[in-house]
């Protein structure tokens, strides 16, 4: 299910159906609440549709998840959370998703969000890697 919530990402994105993208990734926060690359492709296909504010309240709680889910990470949870093992394929070399993380890096760091934008910029260079 994870694979193809992320297929239908990188679909939508790639072909700028962001109203597609937009219930995708609602529906990615249904199954995974607070899910991080749910709400970061949340927040991009929001801000692209001009919808700022939306968009800014979106990074801003994918901006305390991601550091949540540090934390999380770094006390050994035992158990891989479903959020992590979304995260781990979105950022997988050759995902569809490479320009979608590029661009939030972009949109995050101008909405002031600079750990957030790094981290994108990161989930791009690795989902890359293969094309490389």
């Amino acid at each position: 299910m994870i694979h193809s919530f992320l297929e239908l990402l990188g679909t939508f994105y790639q072909a700028g159906n962001l109203g597609q993208m937009e219930m995708v990734a609602r529906g990615m926060l249904q199954t995974i609440p607070g899910d991080v690359v749910a709400l970061q492709f949340l927040g991009l296909a929001l801000h692209e549709m001009g919808r700022t504010r939306d968009a800014y309240a979106i990074f801003r709680k994918a901006a305390a998840g991601g550091r949540a889910g540090a934390a999380q990470a770094a006390a050994g949870a035992a158990i891989e959370p479903a959020s992590a093992a979304l995260y781990r394929a979105a950022t997988r070399p050759g995902s569809r998703l490479a320009e979608g993380w590029s661009r939030i890096s972009q949109v995050v760091a101008h909405y002031g969000f600079k750990d957030l934008a790094g981290r994108a910029m990161r989930a791009a260079q690795r989902t890359r890697a293969a094309a490389d």
